[in-house]
């Protein structure tokens, strides 16, 4: 991000980083058409010399576990085993490394974790309690799958 320089200088060129998460039920393409017209929006309301350009840096796309997936079918034999109750299943994110991982067809678990306030805030913190069980869980769900695998 960046325009001009100093703070009484009037920019020529100004650049802004929009970071626009992607769900199974908001994708690229209805992004790019928001991001798209906003920037249409403001150009008619504020005309300059040039339009505003959007430039697409990268995008990973929205995923959802498919029901059968072992993946899924072992954290969730886990955490009931662990924890004694069904866990259940919901979308994370909404853009994580997940999403990458998904775009290179690698399935992911993202989201089951530890107890958490004030997420991605000055206050963000944990319930170290929580750390053990979900430890616990995650390795019981790897001896389901490597014993899935021996089969």
């Amino acid at each position: 991000m960046g325009g001009g320089k100093g703070y009484t200088a009037v920019p020529d060129v100004c650049r802004i980083k929009v970071d626009a998460r992607l769900t199974p039920a908001f994708d690229a393409a209805q992004a790019r058409a928001l991001i798209n017209g906003v920037v249409q929006a403001i150009d008619a309301t504020m005309p300059t010399i040039l339009a505003t350009v959007a430039l697409e840096e990268e995008s990973w796309p929205p995923y959802v576990l498919a029901p059968q997936s072992a993946l899924l079918a072992a954290l969730s034999k886990a955490a009931k085993e662990v924890c004694g109750k069904d866990v259940p299943a919901k979308v994370a994110g909404p853009s994580n490394i997940g999403n990458y991982l998904a775009g290179q067809g690698i399935e992911t678990i993202c989201g089951f974790g530890v107890t958490y306030k004030g997420l991605h805030a000055t206050d963000e913190c944990i319930e170290l309690a929580t750390i053990a069980p979900v430890l616990k869980v995650y390795q019981r769900a790897v001896e389901i799958l490597l014993s899935a695998e021996k089969q």
